[in-house]
């Protein structure tokens, strides 16, 4: 984890919606974010709904327009108990959330390719 994102208070990651990639993707940086316990601002795109519907640990943003942006980060400065939450879910996440656990998905993903059987 980034020395940076350790010493932050909002995490924010902000991207315009210019196709399905952008979409459907979901940034290395959210997942930093939670690492380090950092309540987050993200674009209310499907992965991070999901995410969040698992473990609310941002606030979702529908577009770019800077009302939106200020308002999210304003509820992260002003709403104490709100940003506890979301800093609390963010170490219950981080739980899960992390390469460890998702390295023995993937290892069973090639296993199962290699051997010609059914993924688990």
């Amino acid at each position: 984890m980034d020395q940076h994102t350790a010493r932050a208070y909002i995490g924010i990651n902000l991207l315009r919606n210019k196709g399905l990639n952008y979409y459907y993707s979901l940034a290395n940086k959210s997942f930093d974010y939670v690492q380090a316990g950092v309540p987050a601002i993200h674009m209310d795109f499907p992965e991070y709904q999901s995410l969040n519907a698992e473990h609310e640990v941002a606030v979702l943003i529908p577009d770019l327009h800077p009302e939106n942006i200020l308002s999210a980060i304003r509820s992260l400065l002003e709403d104490e108990v709100l940003y506890k939450k979301l800093t609390d879910n963010c170490r219950l996440a981080s739980e899960e959330w992390h390469w460890g656990k998702e390295k023995e998905v993937l290892l069973d993903v090639v296993s199962a390719c290699l051997e010609n059987r059914p993924i688990r």
